[in-house]
Formats: C-alpha cells, sequence, structure tokens
C-alpha cells in the first residue's frame, strides 16, 4: 500500500528529517538526489509500466506518498574528529589551545554501525507513517473522535 502524505508532512520529508538528524550524517539523498539536477526534466521523467517504474530514479517516493518501489537512500557521514592526535581549540575566554584528548574509548569510524542505525531509523518512521494514516482512516467513519 501507499504510505505518506503529500503536503507539510510528507514521508520524504520525515525521513530526510530523521536521516539527518542521525550522529555524523552530513547529506542525504533520495533515488538520484542531487545528480538529478544535470538532467533535463525528458531525462528525468521515470514512467511507469506494468511492474513498477523504469528506473526508480525517484527512490521510491514520488509527492511525499511511497509507489511500491525500493526506497534508495544515500548517506553520507562526517568523519570523527574525536581522535587520538594533538587538536586545536579555544577556551571560554577565546584563548587558543592545543590538547590532545586522554587515553578512552572514542570511534575512530562510526560508518561500522551506520547500516543497521539507518535501517532501524528508515523502518520507525515507515511505521509512524502508517500508524498515522491508519489512524486517519479509522477517524473518518467516527465522526467526534479523532478531530
Amino acid at each position: 500500500p501507499l504510505i505518506g502524505q503529500p503536503l507539510y508532512q510528507s514521508l520524504k520529508v520525515r525521513l530526510m528529517g530523521a536521516l539527518g538528524g542521525l550522529h555524523a550524517v552530513q547529506a542525504c539523498e533520495i533515488g538520484a538526489g542531487v545528480d538529478i539536477v544535470a538532467r533535463r526534466g525528458s531525462e528525468n521523467n521515470d514512467p511507469i509500466r506494468s511492474k513498477g517504474y523504469v528506473a526508480n530514479s525517484h527512490g521510491g517516493l514520488i509527492g511525499g506518498v511511497t509507489t511500491g518501489m525500493p526506497l534508495v537512500f544515500r548517506v553520507g557521514f562526517k568523519p570523527t574528529s574525536t581522535i587520538n592526535k594533538p587538536q586545536l581549540s579555544v577556551t571560554k575566554d577565546l584563548s587558543e589551545i592545543d590538547f590532545e584528548l586522554e587515553k578512552g574509548r572514542h570511534d575512530p569510524c562510526v560508518g561500522v554501525r551506520a547500516g543497521v542505525t539507518l535501517e532501524s531509523r528508515v523502518a520507525i518512521e515507515l511505521m509512524n507513517a502508517a500508524m498515522s494514516q491508519r489512524a486517519q482512516s479509522l477517524g473518518e467513519g467516527l465522526p467526534g473522535l479523532f478531530g
């Protein structure tokens, strides 16, 4: 079934916010992402056929609603800056200092857990959208109970 809303709280907006809000995420694209701006409208046309869309360049979302095609994301993580090398910084009174982190438990790479974290976050947002949609459809037959 189709999940999402076309305006304001569209599934695209909810997913981009959920993924972009994860620790160390610096960029997030759906479908062809930023590469799509170099295309002409005719090149971006993704016709639907009996078995689905030809290219799925929209990444499974059109107008904030799922299409039934696979959801396709590309997420970029920034490298962690908490490393055991001398760092430059400033104090509260803006005095410049050099410091080195004490030995501790610092993640040298967040990418190790990124896949599971992203997949879980997408699943949570999809379930939230599905439950919200279900609640709205229940409310249509019950005046006064759901707004």
